[in-house]
């Protein structure tokens, strides 16, 4: 695991991570802000309704096991959290392990949030 530390690399890593980040933040906000009217339960294309008629298998989400406005704000809002910390040097503050936890965790919230956008993030 020595090229997980390797010294040569700091700055490009420390610059790949932090736009990352930065991107992981806009978009969780994005999302934050603008879901009730696009996604929510009374929304133009519902999350309900998709959850209904897609298996989890063709879109896994964690909302699949439980949905509601609420937990979609409160994964929402912990994504801006998590990202905001990790944009600030948390993850690399903490042993690797760690780190590489808030890293999946920023990529689980993001994914389960993708795969219900329907056609609000979906760009084909």
């Amino acid at each position: 695991m020595e090229w997980f530390t390797a010294d040569g690399y700091w700055w490009s890593r420390l610059a790949f991570q932090r736009a990352l980040a930065a991107l992981y933040l806009t978009a969780f906000l994005t999302a934050a802000l603008q879901f009730r009217a696009l996604l929510g339960e009374r929304g133009l294309t519902p999350i309900p309704r998709f959850l209904a008629r897609v298996p989890f298998r063709a879109a896994p989400s964690l909302f699949h096991f439980s949905y509601s406005d609420r937990r979609f704000a409160a994964v929402a809002w912990y994504g801006v959290a998590l990202s905001a910390a990790v944009l600030v040097g948390c993850a690399d503050a903490v042993p690797l392990w760690a780190g590489v936890l808030m890293w999946a965790a920023l990529w689980a919230l993001y994914l389960s949030i993708v795969n219900v956008g329907q056609t609000w993030y979906g760009f084909s």
